[in-house]
């Protein structure tokens, strides 16, 4: 039993213990390189993640409106319904930004009433006011319910008679008007404030909402048009940089190491009297 016992004491620590070493010394290497491409690949990914925050504008913003009105002897409206939006942000930031062209969208939800039927057509201005409170410019856009028969109405309300009842569905136009096509401010005149008036006091609206979209062009269009293998192409560029940046500065490391151990070599400079350092080219080698 001691002889064997012996024989697997030997057995292992000839053949299997060589094995077991090099393969713990694979998996701590193993293990030191992956982390180590962890740690490039979550820096090349914040890199990234940074050039896209500060390079690329928010691409839509939908801000609801909300109509007032002045009402004169307590039933008859006095005023044009109208708006007025902030276009700054919480942190006092513009919410447009300079250099940019945006389009500016009116979107209404009007019912299909009698009186707005017998509207006909109503006219929607908006003005785009400066932080003091002054006319930067103003457009005006016409606006009006599709015309729909008699019968065609019947058919429609007939059809849809399920979902009308259980109100699934409502009896509504939703009404589209581009205000400004392309809108660059002024960067010595930013824009405050805009302020969309409805110029019939007999319109009724159910809701409305002001779309407001940027313009994108050049790599701008490229990043937020295919934005995944903008992604990769970008993570994979600063990983490269990354990898090349840390592969030069190991390989500086190492030769300044190697020159303070064996490889150096003193000259004397006989113009300034002193002794200095040669670091041969055979240090640069890893």
């Amino acid at each position: 039993m001691r002889l064997f016992i012996e024989f697997l004491t030997k057995y292992f620590f000839v053949l299997v213990y060589p094995y077991y070493v090099t393969g713990k010394f694979l998996l701590k290497r193993l293990i030191k390189y992956f982390l180590k491409f962890l740690l490039i690949l979550t820096l090349s990914s914040f890199l990234y993640y940074t050039f896209y925050y500060f390079y690329m504008p928010v691409y839509r913003h939908d801000i609801p409106l909300d109509f007032t009105f002045r009402v004169c002897n307590m039933k008859e409206i006095c005023s044009y319904p109208s708006a007025n939006i902030s276009l700054t942000r919480d942190d006092k930031s513009m919410l447009l930004e300079r250099g940019h062209a945006y389009k500016i969208v009116l979107h209404l939800e009007a019912p299909e009433s009698q009186p707005n039927k017998e509207l006909g057509m109503f006219l929607t201005v908006a003005k785009l006011q400066d932080i003091e409170g002054n006319i930067v410019t103003s457009a005006s856009k016409l606006l009006m319910l599709r015309y729909r028969s008699y019968l065609l109405e019947i058919m429609n309300t007939l059809i849809y008679s399920p979902w009308l009842v259980f109100g699934f569905q409502e009896q509504l136009q939703r009404l589209r008007s581009t205000l400004f096509e392309r809108y660059v401010q002024d960067p010595h005149v930013p824009t405050g404030y805009i302020n969309i008036e409805l110029q019939n006091n007999q319109v009724q609206i159910y809701s409305g909402r002001l779309e407001i979209i940027v313009h994108l062009a050049g790599l701008r269009h490229l990043i937020y048009s295919w934005p995944i293998v903008s992604a990769l192409f970008g993570v994979a560029w600063n990983f490269l940089f990354l990898s090349l940046f840390l592969l030069l500065t190991w390989c500086s490391c190492r030769s300044r190491s190697r020159g303070e151990d064996d490889g150096e070599e003193e000259l004397f400079s006989p113009d300034r009297g002193q002794h200095r350092r040669v670091v041969p080219c055979d240090a640069f080698l890893p």
